[in-house]
C-alpha cells in the first residue's frame, strides 16, 4: 500500500470549478441581458463573453440563453440557477478583495455618486469627513451610472433612487429640488417670465430628447414651440454650463445655484422636480469600523444639508 505521508488525496476539479470566469460571465449576462453589456460590466470583450457562455452551455449540456436579436433571454433553468450563482459570485468577489488588500493602518472607502454631487458637493463634504474619521482614505467615483455595491465597485453610494436589493442598507437623508434658472443678462434681453405661460417665448435648455422639459410643460398645460429647445445635452453639468453662459433658461439643482454667482431663479415658486437623497451601503458595513464611522458621519452631514427639502448646503 502506498503511504500518504500525511498528505490528502487531491480531488480533480470539474471544468466549471476550474474556470470561475464562466460563472462570472453567466451572472453578468443575466444582469445585463446582452453580451455587450456583460462585457462592459466585466471589462472584457463581447466575443470573449460569448465564447464563455457557449463553453458553459457545452459543459452543462443544455442551453441557458435563447437569442432574441442582440438580447439573450434566460431559460427557466437559468433563472433558477441565477440566484445561487449570484450568491457565490458575491462571496468570491468579497473574498478576492480581502485577499488582495494589504492590511494597513489606513482604510480606503470608495464613495460613488452622481457627477453633480461628485464635482460640486463632495469637495464640501470631504474635509469634515476626514476630520471626523482620521486614518481613512476617501476615493470618489463620480458617475451617473449606478455602481454595483454587490460587486463592491464602491462601499457607499449617494443616489437619487432607492435600491431594491435586500442586501443593501439604505437611508433617505433628505431631498433636493431642481428649479429654473437663467443669467440676469439673458433675462434683461429676453424678459423675465411672470407666469409659466411666458416660458413659451424663451429658449429652453434640455436633454437631447427633451423629456424633462416636455414633462414639466405638460404638467403646466403648456404647448411649447417646436424650436423652443435648440440647445441640448444629456449631461446635467453641460446643461448648467449653458445656463451660466446665458444661452437660455434651464433646470439646475437649487443647492448648486446658491453656490454659483450670476444665476437668477425663474418662477421661484416652481420646482421642476424633487428628488430623494439616499445613502446606500452593503450589509458588510457592520464589519468595518472605519466604514461604519464614515457612513454615519456622511449621513449626518447630508441630513443636515438636505433634510426636509433644505437643499442649501453650508460651505
Amino acid at each position: 500500500m502506498m503511504a500518504m505521508h500525511g498528505c490528502m488525496e487531491t480531488v480533480p476539479l470539474s471544468p466549471l470549478e476550474a474556470d470561475w470566469r464562466l460563472v462570472r460571465a453567466f451572472v453578468a449576462v443575466m444582469q445585463a441581458g446582452t453580451l455587450t453589456g456583460a462585457a462592459r460590466q466585466l471589462g472584457t470583450t463581447q466575443p470573449t463573453v460569448g465564447r464563455q457562455i457557449r463553453a458553459l452551455e457545452r459543459m452543462a449540456g443544455e442551453t441557458y440563453f435563447l437569442r432574441r436579436g442582440v438580447r439573450l433571454e434566460p431559460t427557466d433553468h437559468a433563472q433558477v440557477l441565477f440566484a445561487r450563482a449570484l450568491d457565490v459570485e458575491r462571496a468570491v468577489t468579497t473574498l478576492a478583495r480581502s485577499l488582495a488588500t494589504p492590511q494597513t493602518s489606513r482604510s480606503k472607502v470608495r464613495i460613488t455618486t452622481s457627477e453633480i454631487f461628485g464635482t460640486q458637493l463632495m469637495p464640501l463634504l470631504i474635509p469634515p469627513l476626514l476630520a471626523k474619521v482620521p486614518g481613512v482614505e476617501i476615493e470618489v467615483i463620480a458617475t451617473d451610472r449606478l455602481q454595483d455595491l454587490h460587486r463592491r465597485d464602491a462601499d457607499l453610494a449617494i443616489r437619487f433612487v432607492a435600491p431594491l436589493q435586500p442586501e443593501l442598507i439604505a437611508r433617505q437623508v433628505g431631498e433636493v429640488s431642481l428649479g429654473l434658472y437663467a443669467t440676469p443678462g439673458y433675462l434683461d434681453q429676453h424678459g423675465r417670465p411672470r407666469s409659466p405661460a411666458d416660458l413659451r417665448d424663451h429658449t429652453l435648455i434640455s436633454s437631447r430628447d427633451g423629456t424633462e422639459v416636455r414633462t414639466v410643460a405638460r404638467r403646466l398645460g403648456l404647448d411649447l414651440r417646436p424650436d423652443s429647445m435648440p440647445v441640448r445635452s444629456d449631461e446635467l453639468l453641460v446643461r448648467e454650463s449653458f445656463i451660466r453662459a446665458g444661452l437660455g433658461i434651464g433646470a439646475c439643482h437649487t443647492w448648486l445655484a446658491t453656490l454659483m454667482p450670476g444665476l437668477e431663479r425663474v418662477l421661484p415658486d416652481l420646482d421642476v422636480i424633487r428628488l430623494p437623497v439616499w445613502l446606500v451601503a452593503h450589509e458588510d458595513l457592520r464589519r468595518s469600523r472605519s466604514l461604519r464611522l464614515l457612513h454615519d458621519a456622511l449621513a449626518d452631514d447630508l441630513r443636515a444639508r438636505f433634510q426636509g427639502g433644505n437643499d442649501t448646503p453650508a460651505g
